[in-house]
């Protein structure tokens, strides 16, 4: 891995920035640069992923920041920021079930 992917990650991870630290993630597990990676990229159109490739990142990154909640094949995402979007609504929805809510 090349130092313009992993110095990012770990800016994000000292800055503790979610959408920074999924763009990072996302980023390195594509092999492309942390600037491509932003929030209104589609995935199909500018960074070149299919459905299957979506569905897989997806459940890398909830593995990474959500403890592995499912992912639900409903939700429509298509572009970063629905990723990281969806990323959000699963952390806080683990944190929630382990709170008691």
């Amino acid at each position: 891995m090349s130092d313009l992917t992993i110095t990012p990650r770990i800016t994000a991870l000292q800055e503790k920035s979610l959408t920074d630290m999924i763009r990072a993630f996302t980023a390195e597990h594509l092999r492309m640069e942390f600037g491509d990676i932003t929030a209104d990229a589609h995935f199909r159109d500018d960074l070149g992923l299919d459905y299957l490739d979506v569905i897989e990142l997806a459940i890398l990154l909830e593995k990474e920041f959500a403890n592995g909640d499912t992912f639900d094949e409903s939700d429509e995402i298509e572009f970063v920021g629905d990723l990281i979007s969806h990323i959000e609504k699963s952390l806080k929805n683990s944190q929630h079930s382990s709170a008691g809510f």
